[in-house]
């Protein structure tokens, strides 16, 4: 297989044998390796898919330093979009206000946000 098509395989492998670990650190209520699955996430999207860009993976590594974020990783299509990061609580604001200034000073882009919090899921009635 040609190098790309390989590390794209490589990938989803990694990814479905990673998710299955990630939901049982969350069984487990094992935050701090869930997210390191979410870094892993990323760090292969970025090196073995290619989907990352830039400022996406600036977004990510600028988390890493912060002990109050759990993981992140880019969500969506890829080349673009949005990061989703596992802050706490506590730190929100704080988050968001030095995440902001990063990105500013780095890119010259106003960032947007969306504050989310989790919820028990889809159930049926």
């Amino acid at each position: 297989l040609p190098e790309n098509i390989f590390n794209r395989a490589l990938y989803t492998t990694q990814e479905n044998s990673r998710t299955l670990t990630a939901v049982s650190h969350l069984n487990n209520t094992d935050f701090k390796q869930f997210g390191k699955c979410m870094y892993e996430s990323h760090d292969g999207l970025q090196h073995l898919y290619e989907v990352s860009c830039d400022e996406i993976d600036f977004l990510v590594e600028q988390t890493r330093a912060l002990d109050y974020v759990i993981g992140a990783r880019m969500m969506g299509g890829g080349f673009g979009g949005c990061t989703i990061n596992l802050v706490r609580k506590d730190k929100i604001q704080t988050f968001i206000d030095i995440i902001s200034t990063a990105y500013k000073h780095r890119y010259n882009i106003q960032l947007s946000y969306i504050i989310t919090t989790i919820s028990d899921g889809v159930k049926r009635v």
